[in-house]
């Protein structure tokens, strides 16, 4: 295992040494999409993290310095037990964090982990990659992308703040406007 000189660094090469500010954490490799872009593929290999286990991750976190966790997967929404337990340990631990999601599923736990942890929830991005039927066929689901722009709007009603990326791809060429205007009328 890499032994970094600085117990507060983890990333270290050939004598230089960089501060990790924000972790990127894959606590879900479970998703309810097929997108086609995919990294995680159908990878569920390695053992799934445990209530125990997000803990001694959020410790290390801490132990190393990172000043913010930003979760994602997979889609976190799908453990929602593992995404309670994984923010508040991140709250007990003074770690602001933001979830990514795909916001097609049960977006309710988003909603309450943002309730419970004021202090430390900050944003929500959510992937929109395309209008309509291009969404749906980057993201390997029909109705994905209705189910996205109704949950946006769920979140933003409970004054959640939203961000949205985009996987700009060939099939939605030139309709970047028609996705702007329908994100700008969900809020």
């Amino acid at each position: 295992a890499p032994r970094p000189t600085n117990p507060r660094q983890v990333v270290e090469n050939a004598g230089l040494t960089a501060a990790c500010r924000v972790a990127v954490w894959h606590l879900v490799s479970a998703c309810d999409l097929r997108c086609r872009h995919c990294y995680l593929g159908d990878s569920s290999a390695g053992k799934p993290y445990t209530a125990k286990t997000a803990l001694a991750t959020v410790r290390n976190l801490h132990a190393i310095g990172v000043e913010g966790v930003r979760l994602s997967g997979g889609e976190t929404t799908l453990r929602p037990g593992l995404l309670r337990a994984a923010t508040d340990a991140l709250a007990a631990y003074c770690l602001p964090f933001s979830l990514n999601s795909n916001a097609a599923g049960d977006v309710s736990v988003i909603i309450e982990i943002f309730r419970r942890h004021p202090a430390y929830a900050r944003f929500v991005q959510v992937s929109i990659d395309g209008p309509g039927e291009a969404h749906d066929s980057m993201r390997g689901r029909k109705g994905a992308y209705a189910a996205s722009m109704r949950n946006i709007r769920r979140i933003l009603k409970a004054k959640v703040p939203v961000t949205v990326v985009s996987m700009m791809h060939r099939c939605w060429l030139g309709r970047e406007a028609e996705l702007f205007d329908a994100l700008s009328g969900a809020g």
